[in-house]
C-alpha cells in the first residue's frame, strides 16, 4: 500500500462524511476493529437496514463477518472482493475498500455536476464545431478541385479558334449512309477479332495452367519421393561403415606413431650434427702446429743438417703438439712419434710428402 493510496482513502472518506478520522498510519499494522467499523459504515451507505454482525471477538465471528460483507457488495454494488485481503486489515485490505470508496466518490462527483441540460447544449456545441470543421476542409478539397477544372478550361478555350473550322465542317457535311455502316461494320469486326484473340489467350492460358499443375504436381511426388528415399537412406547404416572406422582409428595410431618417430628423427639429426661440430674444432686447433713442424722437417732435409739433436727436438715438439689433442687426436700422435723416433734419420721419401702434407 503506498502512501498516496493511503492519503486519497482518508481524503475519500472524509468527503463521505465518515465521523472519524482516518489517520495514514493506522494500517501500517494490522487493525480489523477499525476495517469492521469502516465496512459496517459503508454498508449502511449502500442500505440502512443492512444487518452485520456486531460482535467479532472469536476468529470465527470475523471470519463470518467478512463473508457477509463480500456477499453484500457483489449482490449490491456488484462489486468483487478479496476476502483474503479484507481478513488481513493492512494495506493490502484497504485496496479492497478502495473499490466501495471509489464508487461512492465518483457518484458523489455526479451529483455535483450540473444540470442535464447544460451537458447536452455544450454536447450540441461540441457537434457543431466538429460539423463545421468538416465543412473547412470540404470548402479547401472543393476550392483545390475548381482551380484544376479552371485551369484545364482555359486550355481548352485556348483551342477553341483552332477546332472551331473542324467542328463546323464537321457539322456541315452531309453523312454517307453506305460509307457509316461500313465504318461501323469494321469497328464491330476488329471488336470480334480483338475478343477472339482474347478467348484464345485465355484457352492458352487455361492450357498453361493445366500444364503447369501436372508439372508441379509432378516435381512434388519426385520431391516425396527423393524424400522418403533420403530417410531410408539416413536410417540404414552402410555395409562398410564399420571397417571405415576400424581402419580410421589404426591410421590414427600410425599417424601419432609417425609423429613420434619423426619427432625422434629429427632431435637425433641434430644431435649428431651438434657432436661432428664440436669433434671437428679441436682438429682444426691442432692442425697448425702440426703444419709448423712438418714444415721444419722439410727445411732441415733441404738444408742437409741431420742430427740426433734436431731429431730430437722434433720429435718433442711433435709430443708436445700432440699431446694437447683429444683422446683420438692424441693416439694418431703417438703413433706418429714412435715412427719419428726409431727411424731417428728426418729423411722423408718424396712419395709421401704428399701424404704428410694431406696430413
Amino acid at each position: 500500500m503506498s502512501w498516496r493510496e493511503m492519503r486519497n482513502f482518508s481524503e475519500m472518506m472524509r468527503a463521505l462524511g465518515y465521523p472519524r478520522i482516518i489517520s495514514i498510519e493506522n494500517f501500517r499494522t494490522p487493525n480489523f476493529p477499525l476495517l469492521s467499523e469502516i465496512l459496517k459504515w459503508l454498508a449502511m451507505r449502500f442500505d440502512p437496514n443492512v444487518d452485520v454482525p456486531k460482535c467479532l471477538d472469536t476468529e470465527q465471528d470475523r471470519v463470518i463477518f467478512i463473508k457477509l460483507i463480500v456477499q453484500f457488495m457483489a449482490t449490491k454494488a456488484f462489486i468483487k472482493l478479496n476476502a483474503k485481503r479484507l481478513y488481513k486489515a493492512d494495506g493490502y485490505a484497504v485496496k479492497e475498500i478502495l473499490k466501495i470508496v471509489n464508487l461512492l466518490y465518483a457518484a458523489l462527483n455526479i451529483e455535483a455536476k450540473p444540470d442535464d441540460e447544460e451537458s447536452v447544449e455544450f454536447n450540441l456545441a461540441e457537434i457543431v464545431n466538429v460539423e463545421r470543421l468538416k465543412q473547412l476542409q470540404q470548402t479547401r478539397a472543393l476550392a483545390s478541385q475548381l482551380i484544376t477544372a479552371g485551369a484545364a478550361l482555359h486550355s481548352f478555350m485556348s483551342r477553341e479558334v483552332d477546332l472551331r473550322q473542324t467542328r463546323n465542317d464537321a457539322i456541315c457535311r452531309q453523312l454517307d449512309i453506305e460509307w457509316v455502316e461500313k465504318c461501323i461494320a469494321s469497328a464491330r469486326d476488329s471488336i470480334q477479332e480483338e475478343i477472339a484473340r482474347t478467348e484464345s489467350a485465355l484457352i492458352n492460358i487455361t492450357a498453361d495452367e493445366g500444364t503447369l499443375d501436372g508439372k508441379i504436381e509432378k516435381r512434388r511426388n519426385e520431391l516425396e519421393r527423393n524424400q522418403k528415399r533420403l530417410s531410408t537412406l539416413q536410417s540404414v547404416r552402410p555395409a562398410y561403415m564399420e571397417e571405415y572406422e576400424q581402419l580410421e582409428e589404426e591410421l590414427n595410431i600410425y599417424y601419432e606413431t609417425y609423429l613420434t618417430l619423426f619427432r625422434n628423427l629429427s632431435y637425433l639429426e641434430n644431435l649428431k650434427e651438434e657432436i661432428m661440430q664440436s669433434d671437428d674444432t679441436p682438429f682444426q686447433e691442432n692442425d697448425a702446429p702440426i703444419k709448423f713442424s712438418l714444415d721444419e722437417i722439410q727445411k732441415t732435409k733441404s738444408n742437409g743438417e741431420v742430427g740426433d739433436f734436431r731429431t730430437e727436438n722434433v720429435d718433442r715438439e711433435l709430443s708436445e703438439t700432440t699431446g694437447k689433442a683429444n683422446g683420438n687426436v692424441g693416439g694418431f700422435g703417438g703413433v706418429f712419434r714412435g715412427t719419428i723416433s726409431s727411424t731417428r734419420v728426418p729423411e722423408i721419401p718424396e712419395e709421401d710428402e704428399d701424404d704428410a702434407d694431406d696430413f
